[in-house]
């Protein structure tokens, strides 16, 4: 064989393996994005066999669930106590006089007497009572006035 002959054989094996190694790392690449989106779909699947699980069996956890099923027992109770105590803290009113917290359907401040209910906005779209600072009815979103 000739020089050329040579440098051509070697060059076309070169460029086989490099074609051969940009394939593989092509598919490498592929495979590893394929395995990642398997393993999210897997999490899914699985949060969705815990929910149902847990709503299935919440009254009488199985055998070796007992403390999983009872924490998030304690966590959901702790949830609808913080909600509800954001619904108590998003509806207060106080008092423009002394400051003191007003119950919704007070007409005088028990604290000072200050007689609030006319004080008091009425939404003019919905005809609920909105706190005397609010901008905007909280039950429909009608601006209110002052």
């Amino acid at each position: 064989m000739s020089f050329f002959e040579d440098m051509k054989a070697n060059l076309t094996q070169a460029g086989q393996k490099t074609a051969q190694k940009a394939k593989d790392i092509t598919e490498t690449a592929s495979l590893n994005k394929r395995n990642g989106e398997n393993e999210k779909q897997i999490k899914e699947l699985l949060f969705q066999v815990g929910t149902k699980m847990y709503d299935l069996y919440s009254a009488a956890p199985p055998k070796g669930f007992e403390e999983i099923f009872f924490r998030i027992s304690e966590l959901k109770r702790e949830i609808a106590e913080n909600e509800a105590r954001l619904a108590e803290l998003n509806t207060a009113a106080y008092c423009p006089v002394c400051g003191d917290k007003l119950r919704m359907d007070a007409a005088f401040c028990s604290n000072c007497g200050f007689q609030i209910a006319d004080q008091r906005n009425v939404c003019t779209a919905c005809g609920r009572k909105v706190d005397p600072q609010a901008s905007f009815c909280p039950g429909c979103g009608t601006r209110l006035n002052g």
